[in-house]
């Protein structure tokens, strides 16, 4: 018996168990044992299962700031950003004044479109303007303040008032002077005889408002081509169609056709001739007495099943086009004259900006979330983002991710506008950060060639004003301004990340445990590339964590090669359900998956005496 005593005992405790977490994504409404993140910024599940950052976007300083930013395009290998300047006609005449000392006179509100073709390639700027006989002009609207048909007599306090209030008669308009954009390319043959080989001309085709004068005629529009006429100048002309141009709201390319939609209407015209919309629905064939299949065509959208509102958008998906309204999806299927219109199920888009393609797959923003349609019933992936409600958003793709800009409502009534990317490789969400401006919008994303941009929209007062002279006395205007920037840039020195995640016990089995006095130690591997840096917060799940929050690790690489290394984490136990462990740092850098260690039974590990977990 005495040797028996003598012996080491084993320890009460039982064995401690270790569970590795990977990192897949945002989820905000599993949080607890999920292994997902429920809050990032600037995160990336590109090297899953292993925690990344997202690049760093950067202005395009080629492409100037621009007025009041309006939508962004992609045709070719260019971008097409679409914007309004404001100003103001005095007395009648051709004179720009949108500053300066304005006296008593006529005046007359003008908007001005402006379109500027940026090709990322070799870095050039390329203008649309109409082409006329004394040379080429901008896209003039003239809204007459007060009287909408004449100019009247205002003072100069008034016309200060009504540039101040610019912005937001603009955004009251909003929807009637936006462009939409695409590109046709047909061959010029002879006798209409289109031959088969050959070089195509190549034409931008756009539509824009034709008068914001009044609520009559504010929603009528024009359809114009344009092509490279000078060295830097793609001049445009409005098309004169052979029987007029049916109503058009959305652009689309398809079949060798421009097709446009309006309200409850979809038009398309002649094959290979976008400005003959003649339209003919027989079904006779012989196309040398010139009717037939090639001719336009027309047709107004019913469904089934009841669908409400206009049309709000179209787009070209594996070889059919599809047609959106807000509670609805339309096919038209077929390659001539009748095309069919079929329907698709009761879900629709809010926006059509917001509608593109990656990997086979159409995206679009619902009201009530973002939907994935591969040709059967759309399925919802938006449920880990915990939001009821989308209102406004756009998008665009690469051949991996899904862009998403959005100003959606939370289910805790919460507001955001968020950039979120959708990797379809992961099929995990993350989010992009803004560039630092108070007030900022996106209202354009467009993916052209090898890279994703994004147009801004700001009334942030960090140079973005301009000073009206009344009276004598210089008075400084908020105004919008517009700003080009890429995403994917490849650079990541100096761009802020966080990722939250709560961790929770968790056996080999699966079973988990909300005791976190149980938890003993957290073990990560980081990596850091040369410059940057990472901090570790750890937080009860309930705390907000802050920049006055006592950081419990801190890392930097300082030098130019990276750096790989282990990361531990002593936790000491308390009250609570649950941790919260932040990391954050600037730079890029890459998480390894975690491991918890902690205790299956036995005693509890002794809390500190401020009950926060020591590093």
């Amino acid at each position: 018996m005495d040797e028996i005593l003598k012996g080491v005992l084993p320890s009460a405790e039982p064995e401690v168990k270790n569970v590795k977490v990977s990192w897949s994504g945002l989820d905000r409404v599993h949080s607890i044992g999920s292994g997902t993140l429920y809050d990032c910024e600037n995160t990336s599940v590109y090297y899953s299962p292993y925690l990344s950052v997202s690049e760093k976007p950067f202005e395009v300083t080629k492409v100037p700031v621009l007025g009041y930013p309006l939508s962004l395009h992609s045709y070719e290998d260019m971008v097409v950003v679409s914007s309004i300047n404001y100003g103001f006609y005095i007395d009648g005449e051709n004179t720009w004044a949108a500053s300066g000392e304005l006296k008593d006179g006529k005046y007359a509100f003008a908007l001005n479109y402006e379109i500027i073709i940026y090709r990322p390639s070799d870095d050039k700027i390329f203008t649309v303007k109409k082409e006329n006989d004394s040379g080429f002009t901008n896209f003039a609207l003239t809204y007459y303040p007060g009287t909408p048909s004449l100019p009247h007599m205002i003072t100069a306090d008034e016309v200060q008032n009504l540039y101040k209030n610019c912005a937001a008669y603009l955004d009251s308009v909003r929807d009637d002077i936006d462009i939409s954009v695409t590109g046709f390319q047909f061959y010029s043959g002879t006798e209409n005889k289109l031959p088969v080989t050959g070089t195509p001309s190549k034409r931008l085709i756009f539509g824009l408002a034709n008068n914001v004068a009044n609520t009559v005629n504010r929603t009528e529009r024009r359809i114009y081509s344009a092509d490279l006429k000078q060295a830097d100048i793609y001049a445009s002309n409005e098309i004169t169609a052979t029987d007029g141009l049916p109503p058009i709201r959305f652009l689309a390319t398809h079949q060798g056709r421009v097709w446009g939609a309006k309200n409850t209407v979809v038009s398309a015209s002649s094959y290979a001739n976008y400005a003959n919309w003649e339209t003919d629905l027989s079904y006779i064939t012989n196309e040398t007495d010139g009717y037939g299949a090639a001719h336009a065509w027309v047709s107004s959208l019913q469904s089934d099943s009841y669908s409400s509102g206009d049309v709000t958008g179209i787009y070209n998906f594996l070889g059919n086009l599809i047609v959106f309204r807000k509670d609805y999806m339309f096919e038209i299927s077929g390659t001539k004259n009748p095309f069919r219109v079929n329907d698709i199920i009761n879900k629709g888009t809010i926006d059509g900006k917001s509608v593109a393609a990656c990997g086979g797959i159409l995206f679009f923003a619902g009201s009530d979330g973002v939907y994935a349609y591969t040709g059967n019933i759309p399925e919802c992936i938006s449920g880990n983002l915990d939001i009821r409600t989308l209102k406004k958003a756009v998008a665009t793709a690469d051949d991996r991710c899904y862009y998403l800009y959005a100003e959606a409502i939370r289910n805790s009534g919460d507001t955001e506008k968020k950039l979120y990317v959708y990797d379809t490789y992961e099929n995990a969400w993350s989010i992009r950060s803004l560039p630092n401006y108070d007030n900022l919008e996106i209202c354009g994303l467009a993916r052209v060639g090898g890279g994703v941009y994004a147009l801004s929209k700001t009334i942030d007062a960090n140079g973005f004003s301009d000073d009206i002279i009344t009276n004598g006395t210089v008075v400084d205007v908020d105004v919008y301004r517009g700003k080009l920037y890429k995403l994917d840039t490849l650079q990541y020195s100096g761009n802020q990340w966080f990722a939250d995640t709560e961790i929770m016990a968790a056996d080999t089995g699966g079973s988990v445990s909300a005791n976190p006095k149980r938890i003993k130690e957290i073990r990560l591997i980081a990596e850091l590339s040369g410059g940057a840096t990472l901090k570790i917060f750890v937080s009860k799940a309930d705390e907000i964590i802050t920049p006055d929050t006592a950081v419990s690790k801190k890392y930097e690489n300082n030098g130019t090669n990276v750096l790989r290394f282990p990361i531990v984490l002593k936790i000491f136990g308390r009250s609570g359900y649950g941790y919260k462990i932040r990391l954050a740092g600037t730079g890029f850098a890459r998480i390894y998956s975690m491991e918890v260690l902690y205790a299956d039974g036995g005693a509890y590990t002794k809390t500190d005496k401020d009950g926060i977990a020591k590093a």
